[in-house]
């Protein structure tokens, strides 16, 4: 048990350190794809809380009127909003959409008081 924190909290630190010394070109992004992307979900997820609560902000898009990118969900919810924790996550996803996007930044305060109740 506690290997496996150790190893978790090397990986969450390694993961941070690329984030932090590697955020310019295409070196970054093929990081991001081999140490993010790949990762199971529940490390993903460390890795945009770690993000999110660091930078204070969140990535969405949003198309050139201003609509936002929203996802049907055929559970509970009418829709989903989806966030990233960085611009280079975002315009990812951006890039495989037919529609055209923009990544923009939302400061979490801002985000909570638009979007919860």
């Amino acid at each position: 048990m506690q290997l496996t924190m150790l190893g978790n909290v090397v990986t969450l630190y390694f993961i941070w350190y690329i984030f932090n010394n590697y955020r310019k070109g295409m070196a970054y992004m093929k990081l991001i794809k081999r140490f993010i992307l790949n990762r199971p979900a529940e490390k993903r997820l460390a890795y945009f809380y770690g993000i999110v609560a660091t930078d204070e902000q969140v990535w969405l898009l949003r198309e050139k009127n201003g609509d936002l990118l929203l996802l049907e969900d055929d559970g509970d919810y009418p829709f989903l909003l989806p966030v990233w924790p960085s611009r280079s996550f975002a315009e990812m996803k951006a890039a495989n959409l037919d529609e055209s996007y923009e990544a923009f930044n939302m400061p979490l305060s801002n985000f909570f008081r638009r979007f919860t109740s």
